[in-house]
């Protein structure tokens, strides 16, 4: 933290500390263990609308997933279960991923969010994979 002035402080702020969406606390604190009142910053992460398609027949081959939502910024990834996949921005509200056949070997459902640069991700999201 740098003292600005009486009235400023200017603190950095990671992108570890970034990296959970929603409200966060923060309180300044002097030397003399005095603390301020607790104000709230926001932090924006992305969030899913929709995606598509909303689902795949197992073992089908590759696709293009398209996901839309908000707060995506330039370098978001699409993550498929634990798998980051190549992922395009198209813009704050759209990204586009390349989901390999070996991705939906079986039916079931597969977990999706988005990720951004920051750290900060949506929730997870199900993709349902059908039987042939």
């Amino acid at each position: 933290t740098t003292f600005g002035d009486a009235g400023s402080l200017t603190a950095a702020v990671t992108s570890t500390q970034l990296a959970s969406a929603g409200p966060q606390k923060i309180t300044v604190q002097n030397s003399s263990t005095a603390s301020s009142s607790v104000s709230t910053f926001t932090v924006m992460g992305p969030t899913i609308g929709s995606l598509s398609p909303t689902s795949t027949i197992a073992g089908s081959g590759p696709f293009t997933l398209t996901v839309t939502g908000t707060n995506f910024v330039n370098g978001s990834t699409v993550v498929w279960n634990s798998t980051t996949l190549i992922t395009t921005y198209g813009s704050a509200n759209s990204l586009s991923a390349a989901v390999t056949g070996t991705q939906i070997p079986t039916a079931g459902s597969a977990k999706v969010k988005v990720q951004n640069a920051s750290g900060a991700s949506s929730a997870a999201i199900a993709f349902t994979i059908k039987a042939h």
